[in-house]
């Protein structure tokens, strides 16, 4: 709910919001262990815990098939999604390169959540016009030349508190502005840049909603009435 809160303050001081968000490709498949080797020497990750990690991601692999088994492999990069250790990892491959970008560019917020990278600013128009762009670019160079990813172009979105506003950002940014839209999801939760939000759930989805709420309050009623609480 913080995204949402921050642009309806925006609105109320009567500022201009953008908020623009990536999607990384294959976050977690393109980290290559000599610089998280690197990133956990520099924040003081304790490195038995780095070298149990990378031990079992870089076990050798065999690949079979029709009774044939060719040699054996090691990766030199990836870590597994599903590993416990796998969210601490990411952290330590972004902190530093984004901990920079953060000390260049003063009055914008940038969050990241494994794949999800979003930056926002709240300023007047002109303000907006002028440092987001170069934000933006910043960010991006991070993310190509430091962390060697890329971004999604088909799932970035932009949104602004004005049509004008996020027309000119988007020709600042170019294709990796993606889509302007009046809502997008970030971490399940609409991004409206303070705007009433006018996209609305379809007929079909609304009647669920309420169909289920009705049972499950239907469920409490007879709960209640079975084993009514005692004060």
């Amino acid at each position: 709910m913080e995204i949402g809160g921050q642009k309806e303050a925006a609105t109320h001081r009567e500022q201009a919001a953008a908020t623009l968000l990536w999607d990384v490709v294959k976050a977690y498949e393109n980290i290559e262990y000599n610089h998280l080797i690197d990133e956990a020497v520099a924040v003081k990750l304790p490195l038995t815990i780095l070298r149990l990690n990378i031990a079992a991601y870089s076990v050798e692999k065999f690949i079979t098939t029709n009774c044939m088994v060719q040699r054996g492999a090691r990766a030199s990069r990836a870590i597994g999604a599903g590993c416990g250790a796998a969210t601490t990892l990411i952290k330590v491959h972004y902190l530093r390169p984004f901990g920079n970008v953060m000390k260049k560019i003063p009055g914008l917020r940038l969050k990241v959540f494994v794949d999800d990278v979003q930056l926002d600013q709240e300023d007047d128009e002109s303000i907006i016009l002028e440092c987001f762009p170069r934000a933006a670019r910043l960010v991006q160079q991070v993310l190509l030349d430091a962390l060697k990813a890329s971004i999604e172009e088909n799932k970035a979105a932009l949104v602004a508190t004005s049509e004008t506003l996020a027309t000119a950002l988007r020709k600042e940014l170019g294709a990796v502005a993606g889509k302007h839209t009046e809502v997008a999801n970030n971490l399940g939760i609409g991004t409206t840049a303070g705007r009433a939000r006018r996209t609305r759930a379809n007929t079909t989805m609304r009647r669920l909603r309420i169909i289920k709420a009705g049972r499950a309050a239907y469920r409490l009623l007879k709960l209640r009435t079975v084993a009514p609480m005692k004060v």
